[in-house]
């Protein structure tokens, strides 16, 4: 039969290097409720901050700054101005439907953390002024003492003070799905584990036994808090690997547009090309100065990958979908 552990002084574990709990609490009695509102004043509430989120019509106008989407709406306006209306609207109608929908993508995934925050059950089992009661868990603070079992997930990190074959599942944390067993022994202090045995984390399940714990850090300040910091954009973002080769992308095809007109004006006007029926008469250097320049624009456009935005789009929204059906994204 498993035998109770209990906590073994003598040695500072990490909970209590890493912890915001002022000073240890009696595990008898816990903390009165005039102490813990004190704490929930220093601390603050027991819960991940949502996302600064930016507005719908801010992110669709930062999505028309793609420099690909410049060069098909450039694309656009030239057909346009050439007669080929059209292809004009086709193309200003591919924009608009490939930005919208990448704004509303990026709208709604604004926010990574969310499904973080909807992890766990509103209330666990607390010890108050020397009772056991039902606490809401974004009531807890540091230095509460909190009873765990089977089924429950750990609604705050914590430090072990007693423990009965207590296992859990950490793999919000790394990745790993088998069992953790628990105890109230600190690592040893040449261990380089990140999450030590005496150590139970926010979010991750209780799959045995059970445990009295004391939580040593809420909110933003536990290990999942620190994961939701991570994944909430900040107001300097970097662009991402792909937005960076797609503004790559679309520079290269710039330059080479603007290489193709170039070429296409100078060889048309040069060599009085005006295709079949001529438009220009004799030596009407105007007329053949305005053929060239549309010939050479017209080249420009046909090199302009138009799909790509589109094709681009779809490939992205198809590859979530599928990582999303096998749990790989939240």
């Amino acid at each position: 039969m498993a035998e109770t552990q209990k906590l073994i002084g003598g040695g500072e574990s990490y909970g209590s290097l890493k912890s915001h709990s002022p000073g240890p609490t009696n595990p008898e009695t816990g903390l009165t409720e005039t102490e813990a509102e004190r704490r929930m004043q220093e601390y603050g509430p027991n819960e991940l901050a949502a996302a600064t989120q930016d507005g719908f019509f801010k992110i669709l106008f930062a999505q028309m700054g793609n420099l690909i989407f410049l060069l098909t709406a450039a694309a656009a306006l030239i057909c346009y101005l050439t007669g080929d209306e059209v292809k004009s609207s086709f193309l200003i109608g591919l924009v608009c439907i490939v930005c919208f929908c990448n704004a509303v993508g990026e709208y709604s995934g604004q926010d990574p953390a969310a499904a973080l925050r909807l992890m766990g059950k509103e209330s666990c089992s607390a010890v108050r002024d020397g009772q056991v009661r039902s606490v809401d868990v974004k009531d807890l603070v540091p230095g509460d003492i909190v009873h765990l079992g089977i089924g429950d997930m750990v609604p705050a990190d914590m430090r072990v003070l007693e423990c009965n074959d207590l296992q859990t599942n950490e793999a919000i944390l790394t990745g790993e799905p088998k069992e953790v067993v628990k105890g109230t022994e600190p690592a040893p202090p040449e261990s380089d584990t990140a999450f030590p045995p005496n150590m139970c984390y926010k979010s991750t399940d209780v799959v045995g036994g059970s445990a009295v714990c004391e939580v040593t850090a809420t909110g933003m300040s536990t290990q999942v808090g620190l994961i939701a910091k991570r994944l909430s954009p900040e107001e300097s973002t970097p662009l991402n690997p792909l937005q960076r080769s797609i503004n790559v992308l679309g520079t290269i095809i710039g330059a080479v547009c603007g290489c193709v007109i170039t070429f296409g004006f100078f060889a048309s006007f040069f060599m009085r090309y005006q295709g079949l029926p001529p438009k220009c008469h004799g030596d009407d250097r105007v007329c053949i100065l305005y053929d060239s320049m549309v010939r050479g624009l017209l080249m420009a456009v046909a090199i302009i990958p138009h799909g790509l935005p589109l094709v681009v789009m779809v490939m992205l929204r198809v590859g979530s979908s599928l990582m999303a059906k096998r749990n790989a994204v939240v």
